[in-house]
């Protein structure tokens, strides 16, 4: 019993002590807060990071996201500059979409196609990009992964209406017009050349018989190829540089169909 009352009175004494401390504390704060404030101070200066480790450690914690979509950004936008500003401007490009890969035997292609083409942009030099896409729509050819690619490549040009001038193997040629309800989307090319009827057919110039087609070996395949122009219509934006640019195509399939290099 007594006992117990011991250490009732004991615990009353520790809290009374508690609440004198707490109080001496208050009025310490009270007399001078000065001292108060300056240990969160103290505190938050020996977490900041001192040396150049700890703060880049700090930052890549914190903006490391931040960083990398900046990092991204000024990637995209220099290439964007790169390409507009210092990259090679083509008099002519030229699209090739077939089953076969004549750039596999010809490794100059741009070269050769530029001996028929003439400076259109007046830059001093003449220079045609020949971009090539195989597909596959007669089910022989390439394979499906490759060919798939390929089709989907040479509708995205179609689409974009951005270049004018197409070699198509007679297979491509027959499921872009069929997929155009049987309207061609290429110029008629007869009406220029009425004296050549075996060699341009309608919109088509028969590349085989051509000289660039024989020195691209394109009479060596079995498919017939053809060389076409683009319609100014539909997805092809019907504007001053635009025509330019068609007219340099019309120039360009005709020193083809002559056979008369401009060099």
């Amino acid at each position: 019993m007594d006992s117990k009352k011991n250490d009732q009175v004991a615990e009353e004494q520790r809290e009374l002590q508690e609440l004198i401390e707490l109080k001496k504390q208050k009025q310490a704060a009270a007399e001078h807060p000065e001292a108060v404030e300056q240990r969160p101070k103290q505190q938050e200066e020996e977490l900041r990071p001192k040396t150049f480790k700890e703060k880049w450690d700090n930052y890549w914690y914190h903006y490391k996201l931040v960083t990398w979509l900046a990092v991204f950004v000024v990637f995209v936008v220099g290439w964007f500059v790169k390409d507009i500003f210092f990259g090679e401007k083509y008099d002519l490009v030229i699209n090739i979409a077939s089953k076969y890969t004549f750039s596999a035997i010809n490794e100059e292609m741009g070269s050769d196609a530029a001996q028929y083409a003439e400076d259109y942009d007046g830059n001093g030099k003449k220079s045609v990009q020949v971009n090539e896409m195989q597909v596959n729509y007669d089910g022989t050819g390439g394979t499906n992964q490759t060919t798939m690619v390929g089709e989907q490549k040479i509708l995205a040009v179609l689409n974009a209406g951005v270049d004018l001038v197409f070699i198509l193997d007679k297979q491509t040629y027959d499921q872009l017009i069929g997929s155009n309800d049987g309207e061609t989307i290429f110029t008629d090319l007869s009406e220029h050349y009425p004296d050549q009827p075996e060699l341009v057919q309608g919109d088509k110039v028969l590349m085989k018989q051509t000289e660039l087609g024989k020195k691209w070996r394109m009479d060596a395949v079995d498919s017939e190829l053809y060389l076409c122009v683009r319609k100014i219509e539909g997805s092809v934006k019907d504007d001053q540089e635009t025509r330019e640019e068609y007219e340099d195509a019309l120039n360009f399939v005709d020193h083809i169909v002559k056979g008369e290099a401009t060099e």
